[in-house]
């Protein structure tokens, strides 16, 4: 399995407005915890790839102000920053 290939599209498909983060979160966590194996990706894109997984531990529907001054975002802030990831990452050609 093309495990980049998978990933890249989870993360298109919700950067681009066409699916949920709540969708996507539970998706891409289970993906990348329980079917990517050890060193299935290059070093810039499991760099990336686990940005992205970082990102989400820190993403909530409506984050209170308390725990946005911790780095809390809401998810169309997630979708926001995952575009501007996301593209720099391919503008980089590394995806």
């Amino acid at each position: 399995m093309d495990h980049r290939a998978e990933l890249l599209r989870l993360v298109q498909r919700v950067a681009h407005g066409g699916w949920p983060v709540q969708e996507f979160e539970r998706a891409y966590g289970e993906y990348w915890v329980e079917d990517l194996p050890d060193g299935g990706l290059s070093e810039a894109d499991f760099d990336f790839f686990a940005a992205v997984h970082e990102k989400l531990q820190w993403t909530g529907r409506d984050p209170s102000a308390e725990s946005r001054q911790s780095g809390w975002i809401d998810y169309e802030e997630f979708r926001g920053w995952l575009g501007e990831q996301l593209a720099e990452h391919l503008r980089r050609g590394e995806g």
